[in-house]
């Protein structure tokens, strides 16, 4: 397989981990139009579910290609620890306009909001605290994770479900903080410390591609993976669809629903490098477009979906599928008119959407290179400094650091 060799000498860019993100983007969004419109409907479950694992395996794809690679090589650190504290800022402003539109749609009161956005339990909002979580911490452990890679990580999601096996013998009552950082309990899905398991996954096969790891490792973590999947399914005594069976392992951060997301993601991958294969980028550039915009297609999307009246999940079936599909391609439109050279939506409006976004992002950027100014100004940073990658050579153009980390 050719997605094994190293860029470096000579392979393609990650222009298929773009198109990868933009479809988990866009099933995270279909299973929100199901359960807004069809919430009984379960066939769809095992394919839908696949979003936030694929989604969170290119975030680790884009750590160790996009930033990790260029630390190893020489560069600063400093300007990259800005960049991902500000989409860290970026992602925590997303989430609140999804939870101020659960205020507006009439499906929470004032004091239901702000315990939502207290901890993080917003409908549809959780996956953006997870990750303006993950993104701040990266910022802050870069140098670390620069010096290691994803072995470091590993022993961090070791910790990470140590942890949960702590918490889970202390057997607190479970709420949104245990359940929404250690995934105690049932109801928070994935849970902010399990949650970097697919980070790390998503960094292995970063290595991989590149050519630091073999691909033997794809194998010894996707097969075993698969095999478990397969039997708890087959076996299960519990009386509920496959989907409705893995949905439940997800709400308590079950291995199995992680083993189900290495499998996930490595499909969603693979499938979307063999797109890039057999079609190219040019004819496959729409998803590309996409995956840049998932963040607006994702906020967009959600919000007003929360806007909707909450008996829209009363329609009949093939009505509410009708009727989501319309919803869905016009949220998909208006995406594409948001990263168009000229947003026809946003000269409607007058360009306040896109001056608005512009100046968030710009105070986000002032504050995010205030705080790591002054974590810079203690010299714990340089000591766990990774080394230069002799082996790495300087960046050249074409070579994988061009995959898009836009989330705006």
């Amino acid at each position: 397989m050719r997605i094994m060799a190293n860029p470096a000498r000579g392979g393609e860019r990650l222009y298929f981990a773009d198109y990868a993100r933009g479809g988990a983007m866009m099933l995270a969004v279909i299973a929100h139009v199901l359960a807004t419109f069809t919430p009984g409907v379960e066939l769809f479950l095992p394919v839908t579910m696949m979003a936030t694992p694929t989604f969170l395996a290119v975030f680790g794809m884009m750590v160790e290609v996009v930033y990790l690679r260029k630390i190893r090589e020489g560069a600063d650190a400093g300007p990259v620890r800005v960049r991902l504290l500000t989409r860290a800022l970026v992602c925590y402003g997303a989430f609140l306009i999804i939870s101020l539109s659960t205020l507006v749609g009439g499906r929470a009161t004032l004091a239901e909001l702000a315990t939502d956005i207290v901890t993080g339990n917003t409908l549809y909002g959780p996956i953006l605290i997870a990750y303006a979580v993950l993104l701040a911490a990266l910022a802050l452990l870069l140098p670390l994770a620069g010096r290691f890679g994803s072995a470091g990580v590993f022993i961090v999601v070791g910790l990470a479900w140590a942890a949960r096996l702590v918490v889970d013998a202390l057997d607190p009552v479970p709420n949104a903080f245990w359940q929404g950082v250690f995934g105690h309990g049932h109801g928070a899905a994935p849970s902010i410390l399990p949650a970097i398991t697919f980070v790390w996954f998503g960094m292995l096969l970063a290595e991989i591609f590149t050519g630091r790891r073999s691909a033997a490792w794809l194998f010894a973590i996707v097969v075993p993976a698969l095999a478990l999947v397969s039997a708890v399914l087959a076996l299960s005594p519990f009386a509920m669809s496959p989907g409705r069976l893995l949905l439940h392992l997800r709400y308590l951060n079950d291995p199995v629903y992680y083993a189900y997301g290495f499998v996930a993601a490595t499909l969603a991958l693979g499938l979307a490098w063999w797109a890039q294969r057999r079609f190219g980028p040019e004819k496959l550039a729409f998803l590309g477009t996409f995956g840049t915009a998932s963040l607006f297609f994702y906020v967009t999307a959600n919000a007003g979906l929360n806007l909707l009246p909450e008996s829209s999940a009363t329609l009949p079936p093939a009505i509410g599928i009708g009727v989501g599909v319309l919803f869905l391609a016009g949220m998909t439109a208006l995406a594409y008119d948001w990263v168009a050279p000229v947003s026809r939506v946003d000269r409607l409006l007058f360009g306040l959407p896109k001056r608005a976004v512009e100046r968030f992002v710009a105070l986000s950027t002032g504050v995010a290179r205030r705080i790591i100014g002054e974590l810079d100004a203690f010299p714990w940073h340089r000591v766990i400094a990774p080394p230069r990658d002799r082996q790495a050579g300087p960046v050249r153009q074409g070579q994988p650091e061009r995959m898009r980390d836009q989330t705006h």
